[in-house]
């Protein structure tokens, strides 16, 4: 078989393999967000200390779309420079960079 038609061949499987890493990791970074986002929910309802009938005519009128949050400047502010940060044992390391396809690349010409 022609190197050329093989080393494509290969190319392809390798590929193949990165982007089904990648969606795996994609994934995980998601759930991970959204289980922050649902943490701060949380937080944010207790944080109102309310107790049997108040707690639950809040979450209804929440649910129903009765009620309108106020945001503060300061608070924007935070959100728009705050990191991401994830445990790692969350979500797997980053994948391998494209050096190691560069040098794959000249090890093959």
């Amino acid at each position: 078989m022609n190197k050329k038609y093989k080393r494509y061949l290969d190319e392809i499987e390798r590929t193949e393999a990165k982007i089904v890493e990648l969606q795996e990791y994609l994934k995980t970074t998601k759930a991970a967000l959204k289980q922050e986002e649902e943490l701060e929910m949380v937080k944010a309802i207790r944080s109102m200390k309310l107790k049997g009938r108040d707690l639950f005519d809040i979450l209804n009128q929440m649910q129903n779309g009765n009620v309108s949050l106020e945001i503060s400047e300061e608070e924007v502010e935070e959100k728009e420079t705050a990191s991401f940060d994830v445990n790692e044992n969350t979500v797997p390391k980053k994948a391998p960079e494209r050096e190691e396809k560069q040098d794959e690349y000249e090890e093959m010409e």
